[in-house]
């Protein structure tokens, strides 16, 4: 029988000289890792926090939500053709002759000329001109009548009454999911940034926080048929905002008299609007290029000021002769919208959700035989614009047109 030979082990690394860390197995090494995860993702979704928390959340019981507005009375005729000096009939655009009837008294913006209505035909008015006494001159196209007052006849019988018919606007709450799954051995497993279960939960948290934000910002209205039922979409800002919408074409300054002018508009309806509030008080959510232009534009006209501290939203305010406007910085508008920025009358923007199904975490989403976890952020919500001229848009200031 052979006699047992057994193998040489090898001899372990010398050192000589001093032993420094760098000679220690790693594996020995405690390392010193901070326990705190450091997200890129933004926290701060100023949109749906402040719509969210600045006013009452609107709760209803239906995918479609409905709002009802009401307008001033109309009280411009603009003429289509000219009208000489004895002329009594006047040509209107089609469908305005409507806003009109006997006794109401129009004045001329540009003659200053005072005409009585005497009756009226399809897209033409009789009138009385220069019921003052004053002097007649040529009318023209284009030229603009403002209604002054019906001003009635001693003894008369009540004028026909006339009114405006209010509009119905209406939006859908839109579901929205964010889902994450993690096996049990990841669950089980330590990590030096705490467990993975609670990270993940923060990671997706903010990631749906971003998603509404999104949605509440460029979402379009539809409504689409899927495979058994109907999938619905909410209308963002974006989406409503018609009447005050300033296109830059990626122009690389804003000049300040050109802003003020905007701001006349922008900040003239609505009640954070100066017309109703007597100094006007609004919200500018800035991509960050905006941001800098209007710091670098206005910098005598800005002040520092805590929003609220409950939620954690400082901003500067640019103090124009229109009121206040609260500049915002928002993060998410920096991916793709840096010349960006939505002017908003919060006092009108709300943030709708269907009951029972605002923002929820809903767990053990996984099926039965499943070793790991399932769960997802789930929200039914929608975005409620009234009065959508109470709010305006800028859009691509330093973007390629």
């Amino acid at each position: 029988m052979a006699d047992f030979q057994p193998n040489p082990r090898a001899a372990n690394t010398l050192i000589s000289g001093f032993r420094g860390p760098e000679n220690i197995v790693a594996q020995n090494v405690i390392a010193d890792i901070s326990d705190e995860l450091f997200l890129y993702a933004p926290k701060k979704t100023p949109l749906i926090t402040m719509t969210g928390r600045l006013k009452d959340k609107r709760k209803v019981t239906q995918s479609r939500f409905d709002w009802i507005e009401g307008d001033e009375y109309p009280r411009e005729l603009v003429l289509t053709a000219a009208a000489l000096v004895g002329d009594t009939t006047l040509d209107v655009t089609a469908g305005d002759d409507a806003r009109t009837k006997a006794g109401d008294i129009y004045m001329c913006v540009r003659t200053r000329e005072h005409i009585r209505t005497v009756s009226t035909a399809s897209a033409v008015v009789t009138v009385t001109r220069a019921i003052d006494g004053g002097n007649q001159v040529d009318l023209v196209s284009g030229d603009v009548l403002v209604l002054t007052a019906y001003v009635a006849e001693d003894g008369a019988d009540i004028a026909t009454a006339k009114s405006t018919v209010d509009v119905d606007q209406f939006n859908y709450t839109e579901i929205i999911r964010t889902e994450y799954s993690l096996t049990g051995r990841d669950i089980a497993q330590s990590l030096y940034t705490g467990r993975d279960l609670p990270a993940t939960r923060r990671r997706k948290a903010i990631e749906h926080a971003k998603s509404m934000e999104l949605r509440f910002m460029f979402g379009k209205r539809a409504s689409t048929s899927g495979s058994s039922h109907l999938i619905t979409y909410t209308g963002g800002v974006e989406y409503w905002i018609r009447s005050n919408v300033w296109d830059l074409q990626g122009v690389s300054t804003i000049d300040p008299r050109g802003f003020d002018e905007f701001l006349e508009e922008a900040m003239r309806w609505g009640d954070g609007g100066y017309r109703n509030a007597g100094m006007g008080n609004k919200y500018l959510f800035c991509g960050s290029s905006i941001l800098t232009e209007l710091n670098w534009m206005a910098k005598s006209k800005l002040e520092y000021r805590t929003l609220d501290d409950t939620i954690g939203l400082s901003c500067m305010t640019y103090n124009s002769q229109f009121g206040k406007l609260n500049l915002i910085g928002s993060p998410i508008l920096d991916y793709n919208h840096k010349g960006w920025a939505f002017l908003l009358d919060l006092n009108h923007v709300n943030y709708v959700y269907m009951q029972d199904r605002d923002t929820q975490v809903l767990e053990n989403r996984q099926g039965p035989g499943i070793d790991g976890i399932s769960e997802e952020i789930r929200s039914d919500v929608g975005c409620e614009v009234t009065l959508e001229a109470s709010c305006a848009l800028i859009k691509r200031f330093k973007e390629a047109a």
